[in-house]
């Protein structure tokens, strides 16, 4: 799943807040990440991890890899539309890397060398003695 993000989702940052508040939600509007982590929900039976999902967030030049743990039985609810409390996924994410900065690049070359192995199902190949 890739997602690009329009500046017009992104907030402010306030330097006041001191809380244990995660850094994502200090930058992109509470809408927006339910927005991703809804697609993530529907994207998760095409994903190699089934039922877990990997993502990308497009900001401008900076991208942020995410990860939905899902458990089987909140996809089931899902599909009955017989959602409750109990049911809960979590979304993981990397730090954001800056596609125009040299280091953040030489760090997503491996990454993004592994994603392509796990899409192919070759990574044996690349990976054992």
């Amino acid at each position: 799943m890739l997602a690009e993000v329009k500046k017009d989702v992104l907030k402010v940052p306030d330097d006041d807040d001191n809380s244990k508040t995660p850094w994502i939600e200090k930058h992109l509007k509470k809408q927006v990440l339910g927005q991703i982590g809804s697609q993530l929900l529907l994207e998760c039976w095409h994903s190699v991890f089934v039922p877990k999902s990997l993502g990308i967030v497009c900001i401008g030049t900076e991208i942020i890899f995410l990860y939905m743990d899902t458990e089987f039985d909140h996809y089931e609810a899902l599909m009955a539309n017989n959602i409750t409390d109990n049911h809960r996924s979590t979304i993981h994410y990397t730090k954001s890397f800056d596609i125009m900065k040299m280091e953040d690049r030489n760090e997503l070359v491996d990454f993004l060398f592994w994603l392509g192995c796990l899409q192919i199902q070759d990574f044996n190949e690349y990976f054992c003695c």
